[in-house]
């Protein structure tokens, strides 16, 4: 691994595009685009902690927003590894936080997410 990982947690509309955008361009980070992974996880947590197979689909989903976000290769690199090792979600996270994104060879790695909290 390269680099660190950066975790931005915030509202809506208090100007994190801009603190990522900021990251990117003064520090060298690699901004990953907004798939909502933690959220999405968080919330379905207790599902994702009892079911490897659930895992590996809440994972292919995370690799479907990555493609659409124009990310094929790591959307390509997530299935391989969901194939490979049939994750929980633990090894899911430390995968998609601390591995997938630090290929850049970048300074840190930043991961943004809104409204991060239960309903």
């Amino acid at each position: 691994m390269t680099g660190k990982t950066i975790f931005v947690n915030c509202t809506e509309r208090c100007g994190s595009n801009y603190l990522c955008a900021t990251l990117e361009e003064k520090f060298g980070a690699y901004y990953v685009p907004p798939v909502h992974f933690m959220r999405d996880a968080v919330r379905n947590l207790p599902v994702l902690e009892g079911s490897k197979e659930q895992v590996v689909d809440f994972g292919k989903l995370i690799a479907e927003r990555l493609r659409k976000f124009g990310l094929q290769a790591y959307a390509y690199k997530l299935n391989k590894f969901l194939e490979a090792e049939k994750p929980d979600i633990r090894a899911l996270i430390r995968f998609y936080f601390f591995e997938l994104f630090h290929d850049q060879g970048r300074a840190a790695v930043v991961f943004k997410e809104n409204r991060l909290h239960l309903h």
